[in-house]
């Protein structure tokens, strides 16, 4: 009788498991800035030059933060 009960909550703990996919890119690193541009500039949503100021934005932030540091 236990091993039966044991197998219900078994299944049960397992159904509710694959139920709840994790969704993607869920256990991924958080995105740098940089990729964020670069997937703007991918899908179109930014044009040419605005992806190349962003770019040297973030260029002139890292240099100054390497400075610093």
């Amino acid at each position: 009788m236990v091993a039966v009960i044991v197998a219900i909550v078994l299944l049960v703990r397992y159904l509710g498991q694959s139920s709840h996919p994790t969704p993607p890119g869920a256990n991924s690193a958080p995105e740098s800035p940089k990729d964020i541009v670069e997937r703007g500039y991918a899908a179109g949503e930014i044009d040419r030059d605005e992806y190349l100021q962003k770019l040297g934005d973030l260029g002139s932030w890292h240099d100054l933060l390497a400075e610093i540091s």
